[in-house]
């Protein structure tokens, strides 16, 4: 089957999804409904599932905490690489085939040894057993919190090789055996242990800092994220009603905040302000705390956070209809530049334009040139809704040359101030001053010319460039250019194939000839290129896998 996939796909989750096909991991593939469903084994078997719609990948999930945060995981491009090379039709059959004959012999098993073989097995696997007693966990006695604390020390070692480091191989392996532990918090949540909920979670955030891994994944962020999660819940139902725990949640917040430790890794908790807030409970201790924060840290250039903390104090004046002191606030750490903005639009809201365009004016003499475009946009929109057009003008000209260099939304904006008649000269001063700037001018010049339709331009531009810097571009040169454009790709590919040598590098030349067979009017000089190269090529049996599939 075609399946049109890869794009979607990081290149390094492809070829771990493609491993995971050739070890045979995808099993139990089958239809449900509008759906392909399968079971995909790795350190856990994860439900896989994937919507297909006229050989387009239009959904797909797992049960992975990778793919819990809506990414395409290395399960989901294993069943995709299956279903590729096996018919669903007989998949369904051959699994429902298997289920009945399971549930057949399961009817014919006596109770007593059934059980004795389950108790068996429980017995001599941990990681069953666990998700054993996770599916069953109303039945089972509540760990207490130094049992937990046991679970995730073990977890973590388990996870590591000989000399504790987590490496990249095995950064899934910690993931998914603190993701046991999170589900297993989840239920205590769902079951009203609250305190103990909260100090399992907050005891795994604690081990963060300290755990030896390679994060390049983002590992301990999935893992932060569970846990902050698991905190949010217990807000949900105990705020206002568990004065203690309640009280408990926030001191911990006020202590992190203040240390910013977690927030060194990451893990931002000063969020979970915004429970209290909405609820508005114990809002003066958040106003102090606050205001606390912002005078220790008020020299300090690299404060992220800054921004997040006067927002809340905004939220907590506004509720008190405390508009001088939202004011004064503003204006005292309007040098944060998001702080700035934030003030300029309460200019606004109170219709002093002056002292809104006097501050951005400001800011842009003060700051250097990372930050004066920032500055340079909002006074071009204060001067649009003013309707100064002179002064609008000339910001946008600004940003467009020297600010923003050609921006292309700056370009449209310009081009608004324009008749038809005036415009088709002042576009040709624009794109010879963008010529001249050879170091940056060539995805500009190609945005300018996809905005003014100038599509052979675009072709003189593109047609000398790598086939996947084409193809970009390809919506607006097909229409004149298809046989130009599959020349040069079946030359791309021809020398591509040269120098191509190793598993990646082939799967790639399979996707830019797949590429070239779906174009109009291809089909001999595509499959005359295709002859060649498994002719010329016919010892590298791994290309030939890979160009198999075509």
């Amino acid at each position: 089957m075609r399946i049109n996939y890869k794009d979607e796909f990081e290149e390094k989750i492809l070829s771990r999804g493609y491993e995971y096909y050739k070890q045979g991991l995808v099993e139990n593939v089958h239809e449900e409904g509008d759906v392909i469903v399968a079971k995909v084994s790795g350190t856990s078997v994860y439900q896989v599932f994937v919507y297909l719609e006229d050989h387009d990948l239009m959904e797909a999930g797992c049960s992975c905490p990778y793919a819990s945060e809506g990414l395409y995981c290395k399960h989901i491009a294993a069943l995709l690489y299956y279903l590729e090379e096996h018919d669903i039709e007989e998949c369904s059959g051959i699994y429902q085939s298997k289920k009945q004959e399971i549930r057949g012999i399961l009817r014919q098993i006596d109770k007593q040894d059934l059980e004795d073989f389950l108790v068996k097995l429980l017995e001599s696997d941990e990681h069953i057993y666990d998700q054993f007693r996770l599916k069953f966990h109303h039945l089972f006695p509540v760990l207490t919190l130094a049992q937990y604390r046991k679970k995730i020390y073990d977890a973590i070692r388990s996870s590591g090789g000989r000399d504790g480091f987590i490496d990249y191989q095995e950064a899934w392996d910690y993931v998914n055996a603190m993701s046991q532990i999170t589900e297993e918090v989840e239920a205590l949540v769902s079951h009203d242990h609250y305190e103990l909920a909260f100090d399992v979670a907050t005891s795994i955030l604690e081990t963060i800092p300290n755990t030896d891994i390679d994060d390049s994944d983002g590992s301990t962020g999935d893992v932060a994220d569970s846990c902050i999660q698991i905190i949010e819940r217990i807000l949900d139902q105990v705020l206002e009603k568990d004065e203690k725990l309640s009280l408990d949640i926030l001191q911990y917040i006020f202590h992190e905040t203040m240390t910013d430790y977690l927030s060194n890794y990451g893990i931002e908790l000063y969020e979970l302000f915004r429970y209290y807030i909405d609820g508005k409970v114990y809002l003066e201790k958040i106003e102090q705390h606050l205001v606390h924060l912002l005078k220790m840290r008020k020299n300090d250039e690299y404060c992220w956070h800054r921004k997040y903390y006067v927002d809340y104090l905004v939220s907590i004046y506004d509720i008190g209809n405390h508009q001088e002191k939202i004011l004064e606030l503003l204006e005292e750490y309007s040098f944060d530049y998001d702080v700035c903005f934030r003030l300029v639009d309460e200019y606004m809201r109170i219709k002093d334009g002056d002292k809104a365009i006097q501050l951005l004016k400001d800011r842009l003499e003060e700051t250097g040139s990372v930050n004066d475009a920032r500055y340079a946009f909002k006074l071009s929109d204060i001067y649009f809704e003013l309707n100064m057009m002179e002064e609008y003008k000339q910001i946008l000209y600004q940003l467009l040359y020297d600010l923003s260099k050609y921006n292309i939304e700056v370009y449209k904006k310009i081009k608004k101030l324009y008749s038809r008649k005036e415009w088709l000269v002042e576009r040709q001063k624009i794109i010879d001053k963008v010529l001249k700037e050879k170091d940056i001018y060539f995805y500009h010049i190609l945005n300018i010319y996809i905005e003014e339709k100038m599509y052979d331009d675009i072709y003189s531009v593109v047609k000398d460039k790598e086939m996947d810097v084409i193809v970009r571009y390809e919506t607006y040169l097909l229409p004149k250019y298809n046989q130009e454009l599959i020349g040069i790709y079946l030359d791309r590919c021809r020398e591509f194939a040269k120098v191509a040598n190793n598993r990646n590098l082939y799967r790639k030349l399979a996707s830019d000839l797949r590429h070239i067979k779906e174009m109009k009017h291809s089909k001999v000089l595509y499959e005359k290129l295709l002859s060649e190269i498994r002719l010329q090529y016919r010892n590298r049996p791994a290309m030939q896998d890979e160009l198999r599939g075509l």
